[in-house]
Formats: C-alpha cells, structure tokens, sequence
C-alpha cells in the first residue's frame, strides 16, 4: 500500500513539475508583448493555408508510423500502418496532457491491437527517439550553415548544447552496439555491481537495457535501417515545409524575406522547446519560437507568439482531438478495453 502511495506521490509530483514548468515558460513567451498587434496578426490566418499546415502536419505523423511499421517488421510482418499511425496519435494526444505517458501509451495500444510485447514495441520507440535525437542535432548543425550571421553570437547557449548532446549520443550509441554484441556478458556484469547498492535499481536497468538490445534488433537487415533512415531524413523535410507553410499561413510581415532556409533554422531550434518536458512542447515551444525569430530575424515579438501559438495550437489541440475519436472508436471496437487496468499493466510491465 506504502508503495503504491509513494508511486502515485512521485506521478503527481512529475504532473506537477511539468504544469510548473510549462507556467514558466508562459510568462517568458508573453513578456514584451504587444497584445494588441497579436490579436491583429491572429486575425490574418489564411483558412487555405491552415488547412495546408494540417494536411502537412498529419503527413509527417503518417511517415512516422509508415517507420515504425518497418521497425517493427522483426516482430510481426503483418502489423498494419492504420494501428502504426492510431498509435502515434494516441501517444501525442496522452503525450499533450500527461506527459511521459505518451511514449508508454504508443506501446500500449499497438500491444493490445495487434497481439505483441509491449516491451518489444517500446523497445523500437526508444530506437526511434535516439534517432530522432541525431537526426534534430544534425539539423541544428546544418542551420549553422545556413544562417547568414554567427548562430552562437544569437544564441550562445546552442553551440555548447549540440555538443554536449552530440557527445552524450556518441556514448550512447557506442555503448549501445557494444551492448548488442556483448549483452550476455554486460548486462549480468552491470546487474552484479548495481545490486550492491539497490536491488531494485538493478532490476529497472536489466529491464531498461533487454528494451534497448529488443529495441535495436527490430532492424532485421540493413536495407530496413536504410529505409528508416530515408524516412527519418523526410519527416525533417516536411517539418520544414510545415514551417514555411505556417508562415504563409499567418501572413509575412514585409521586412521578412522568408524561404526554405528560414524555415529549417527556425524549426531546428524551435524543436528545442518540443524536447523539454512541459506538456506537448507547451510554453517552451513559444519561448524559444519567439525568440527565434525575434533575435535571428528581427520581427516582433508580437509576430513570434502568434506564429508559435498558432503552429502549435494545430498539433496540440488536433492531436488530442484525433487521439479521443480513436480511443472512443476503439473502446467501441475492443468492448473489453479497459484503459486503466491497460495503463497499470504497463507500468508493472515496463
């Protein structure tokens, strides 16, 4: 019971720190602000174009569960990229109101619809952030080139987190392959030297490292992890696209000259904010939108907040819109679906 109580504490307590967080982020997104001239630049949302950001937006969650329907082949041949992509949606709705929730979710649902491990399929999704992790750091680097000035000079902080973060996926990666070639040598090794100082902690990293090694063996032959790659290199390109799309969309102020290029630097450092764990990106998305194109390209601050509550707003509120019509469809569909006793599961399993 004692535990069960400091597991809910320690749940809460997560929720609460994310909200915090989020709150914060909020008052920095809206300090200097026009309101006036947000609500004006509100009003010149082209419907044409907000319609062509959705149809964009829904496309790269498309290709993103055409991707895991394909890391997933090893496990099952067969599993549909209708449940692939229902999965996906589920997971950023749950991901937009509870976070950490969303990740476990994904592997929840595609467990229960298509009969498979959840610690397999929640392998394969630690495989994919790892992925999208480099692809993101790759991106940033790439906008180094692109920016006409210096990018440290505007955001000094940014050279010294690619490099700690490009570092920290070079251990893990190297770690990884080792632990692919050599986890029945590693993993007991670890367990042994873990167990001395808890037991319990030891268990949870045996645990966390069978998902990784399931999780990097889903790639069954080099051609599906080159296929993956592909995939992965255009889902950013069409989070750049729905960039340009979202200015378009909002209205170009006639001092800014915007092109592709702009819109990949914008969304490699704007994905900063949807990595920090607030609720769906929220708050540290527009922080650092909005700084974005206020420090890098001289537009208002005015015009940087209606951009990324607006961008935003699209997959945030859509998102949880689309992943409620799938969890209603479905508790229709599987009429012993109980999310629950799902979620209790999960967390006992994972």
């Amino acid at each position: 019971m004692t535990s069960g109580k400091n597991k809910l504490v320690k749940e809460y307590f997560g929720i609460a720190f994310s909200v915090g967080l989020a709150v914060v982020f909020l008052f920095f997104a809206f300090r200097g602000v026009n309101y006036n001239e947000l609500l004006n630049s509100l009003k010149n949302i082209s419907l044409f174009w907000f319609v062509v950001l959705l149809v964009s937006t829904m496309f790269s969650h498309w290709l993103r569960a055409l991707r895991w329907k394909l890391m997933l082949k090893s496990i099952k041949k067969d599993i549909t990229v209708s449940h692939t992509f229902a999965s996906v949606m589920i997971g950023y709705g749950i991901n937009n109101i509870v976070p950490r929730f969303g990740e476990v979710s994904r592997a929840v649902f595609l467990g229960q619809f298509e009969g498979i491990s959840r610690i397999s399929v929640l392998g394969s999704i630690v495989v994919e952030r790892i992925m999208d992790t480099i692809f993101f750091g790759l991106a940033v680097v790439i906008s180094g080139y692109i920016y006409a000035a210096n990018l440290d000079s505007k955001f000094g902080w940014l050279k010294l987190s690619v490099l700690i973060g490009a570092i920290g996926v070079a251990v893990l990666v190297i770690f990884l392959l080792l632990l692919i070639k050599k986890e029945q040598y590693i993993v007991p090794k670890l367990s042994r030297i873990l167990e001395k100082l808890s037991p319990k902690f030891a268990s949870k990293i045996e645990a966390l490292l069978s998902k990784l090694v399931s999780g990097f063996k889903c790639f069954s032959t080099f051609q599906d992890f080159a296929i993956s790659v592909v995939l992965g290199v255009l889902i950013m390109l069409n989070y750049a696209l729905s960039t340009l799309i979202g200015f378009y969309m909002l209205g170009i102020p006639s001092e800014f000259v915007v092109n592709y290029g702009v819109a990949w630097v914008t969304m490699s450092i704007s994905a900063i904010g949807v990595m920090i764990p607030t609720p769906g990106g929220l708050g540290s998305y527009h922080t650092i939108t909005k700084s974005v194109l206020h420090d890098m390209y001289n537009l208002s601050n005015s015009y940087g907040i209606s951009y990324a509550l607006v961008t935003h707003g699209i997959g945030y509120f859509f998102n949880i819109l689309i992943a409620a019509g799938y969890l209603i469809a479905f508790r229709k569909k599987y009429g012993g679906l109980k999310l629950t006793k799902m979620f209790s599961e999960a967390e006992e399993e994972i």
